[in-house]
């Protein structure tokens, strides 16, 4: 409600209140913990802190580890994790912007490089036509802000592969545009049909 008002700094009090009745609940490993940790890292972003955003989402991040699975990092909810990874990616972005500092730029590419191998992991999980296209306009947004990445970084090296970088994911994003077209001619052409038939079609 705050945050749709544009009042961030109630919208972060009510979720740090939410995160620690969350702790509380569940502990300190948990989807919904790790929800509350990426939520807060948005909030701290919108507001241009960039060093809490980023802890934020290292926060949720370890939070969205299975308690003992620290060195396979195996995770509890990778859609949280995605959105965790393309927040921080922004973050690093965003300060790189800011800062001109390199480093910030290379983490913005690391963290939207792992964000794209996640996704096509986890794609195939999405079964209803609304989370596909859900899904998919998640997806856009990372693979626009990884060209957006690429392309910063040619203007600062001039290095060809950078070049090639971004190509690569103009062509992910190409592709991830006609499922979302599809997913939708599929929802608008079965609009309507009874249940069992939808069954059938899938």
């Amino acid at each position: 409600m705050y945050k749709n008002k544009g009042d961030l700094t109630a919208a972060l009090a009510n979720y740090q209140k939410a995160l620690t009745i969350r702790l509380d609940v569940f502990g300190a490993h948990h989807p919904k913990v790790a929800l509350s940790y990426t939520t807060i890292a948005d909030m701290y972003r919108l507001q241009s802190d960039f060093s809490k955003s980023l802890e934020y989402y290292n926060k949720a991040i370890i939070a969205n580890l299975k308690r003992n699975d620290a060195r396979t990092k195996e995770y509890l909810d990778e859609n949280i994790l995605l959105s965790s990874l393309s927040g921080k990616a922004k973050t690093y972005k965003k300060q790189y912007q800011k800062n001109n500092d390199s480093k910030d730029l290379g983490k913005a590419i690391e963290s939207y490089q792992k964000a794209a191998v996640l996704l096509h992991k986890i794609r195939q999980s999405f079964t209803t036509y609304q989370d596909k296209l859900t899904f998919a306009k998640k997806a856009t947004a990372i693979y626009q802000g990884a060209i957006a990445s690429h392309l910063l970084e040619y203007k600062v090296t001039k290095d060809q592969k950078s070049l090639e970088k971004a190509f690569y994911y103009s062509e992910k994003s190409k592709a991830n545009t006609l499922k979302e077209l599809l997913a939708t001619a599929n929802a608008t052409n079965y609009a309507g049909l009874p249940k069992e038939v939808l069954e059938l079609e899938k």
